[in-house]
């Protein structure tokens, strides 16, 4: 059985917010250069023919996405690592 306790224990808030902060930063640099998510952007664009609207709900399940893959793998414990963590997830995943 999965011991949630165990998970969770060394989830901390703030450094989530530093892993977003991280993601954001990347994401607006890239962005001005049309770069995209790999698999996603097309799917997003299947529903979504508005570009401004599609560029928000990109950035928003990125930053979801990588908050979680981030917290998740690379367990951040110093604000450093946690903007690290969410810049290479981004520059991993974009294209």
């Amino acid at each position: 059985m999965i011991n949630f306790t165990e998970i969770t224990k060394d989830f901390s808030i703030p450094l989530v917010v530093y892993v977003a902060v991280g993601v954001v930063v990347l994401w607006c640099k890239t962005s001005k250069a049309n770069r995209n998510i790999y698999g996603l952007s097309p799917v997003i664009a299947l529903f979504l023919s508005n570009e401004r609207a599609r560029s928000i709900v990109e950035l928003i399940v990125f930053l979801t996405i990588g908050c979680l893959i981030s917290e998740g793998f690379v367990v951040p414990g110093t604000p450093a690592q946690a903007v690290a963590a969410g810049l290479g997830w981004t520059g991993l995943l974009t294209k």
